[in-house]
């Protein structure tokens, strides 16, 4: 066997031995001095993913349907830029939390009118205006 090694970790300073217990950790698999320690034959480094870019930025509006055979007398809808944004509104404003199981079974998207209000929360109808709930 081979003396052991230490390697440090350049980001944090950690260091690791080899010969220690366990697996080495991701960053001491990928050091020069540990692959060629090892004699493993040199890998590139792993790529970062690219990070998609968001370029729909509309507002989506859903609207309270309930449920198929039983029809909801609440007239609401909830505006928000992406279904995780209009659960999490929902959420703030229902008692019990909206589901995204719910969401997908009792809320219909719809398109809006020139009389709902355009901006991000949840609004119902009273005296013939929408208000924020």
């Amino acid at each position: 066997m081979s003396d052991p090694i230490t390697i440090t970790n350049p980001g944090t300073g950690e260091k690791w031995t080899s010969g220690s217990r366990g697996k080495p950790p991701k960053w001491v698999s990928t050091h020069a001095s540990y692959i060629a320690f090892k004699g493993l034959k040199a890998t590139e480094a792993p790529v970062a993913p690219k990070v998609a870019t968001v370029s729909d930025v509309m507002l989506k509006f859903w609207k309270l349907v309930g449920l198929e055979d039983c029809r909801c007398l609440c007239n609401c809808y909830v505006a928000a830029f992406s279904v995780n944004e209009a659960l999490r509104l929902l959420a703030q404003t229902f008692k019990n939390p909206v589901t995204p199981r719910e969401l997908t079974n009792m809320w219909k998207e719809i398109e809006p009118t020139e009389f709902m209000v355009q901006a991000v929360g949840v609004y119902e109808l009273k005296d013939k205006t929408w208000q924020k709930r």
